[in-house]
């Protein structure tokens, strides 16, 4: 694993860390909260704010191939970081027939993101979508820098679509350099796990000797 700080990509600013994080959660297939979690160098979990089961509309059967599958769970809530930060918004329409039974007793609890659930089966982020949203709000009020969106994909297989609305609050708390101090006091550092983010990466990496 390569670590890179933002340091040597020249990040000093709110704006710079939503470009960084927009250009990783476009190309990287990392759980998005295992990538902010990396950054803020703290614990990430979820605060449930709704859950239901519903039809999938149109666009979810499509993205999702769901076939003779119609409905699924749809459940929203707030990542937030060790000291209660909130670091997105976020809203999860997942098949639950298509996921392990020990993952959909997990998925039942209050506090786990599905990121972190499904991960140790070899969960991937497919068909990634990701953008700036600089002076956008959210449901809550709250200042959004990223919206990104991607098919959650077992063995090949789409289980799920996540869509997170990352704050400006917790951009603003990675350019600060100053990482959660609930957790390690460490320089934020981007974990670059394979070719495609270092790629993209590089072409944001300030010239030598600027």
């Amino acid at each position: 694993m390569t670590l890179m700080s933002l340091d040597t990509l020249g990040v000093t600013s709110t704006d710079g860390v939503a470009n960084v994080l927009a250009t990783i959660l476009a190309v990287s297939a990392t759980p998005a909260t295992l990538l902010l979690e990396e950054l803020a160098r703290t614990q990430i979990r979820i605060e449930v704010l709704g859950r239901a089961d519903r039809e999938l509309t149109a666009a979810e059967h499509y993205r999702l191939d769901a076939g003779p599958i119609t409905a699924g769970h749809h459940r929203t809530g707030l990542l937030r970081t060790a000291s209660g930060l909130v670091a997105a918004e976020t809203s999860l329409v997942i098949l639950p027939q298509r996921i392990p039974p020990h993952a959909r007793a997990a998925l039942a609890g209050t506090s786990i993101p599905v990121g972190k659930i499904l991960a140790p089966l070899g969960m991937q982020r497919v068909d990634r979508r990701a953008l700036c949203r600089h002076g956008c709000l959210d449901t809550a009020g709250e200042d959004v820098a990223v919206e990104s969106s991607a098919v959650l994909a077992l063995d090949g297989e789409k289980v799920a679509i996540a869509t997170e609305r990352v704050t400006g609050q917790f951009c603003q708390l990675i350019a600060s350099n100053s990482p959660d101090r609930t957790s390690r006091p460490v320089s934020p550092v981007i974990a670059v796990e394979d070719l495609d983010v270092r790629v993209a990466l590089s072409g944001l990496a300030r010239p030598q000797g600027s």
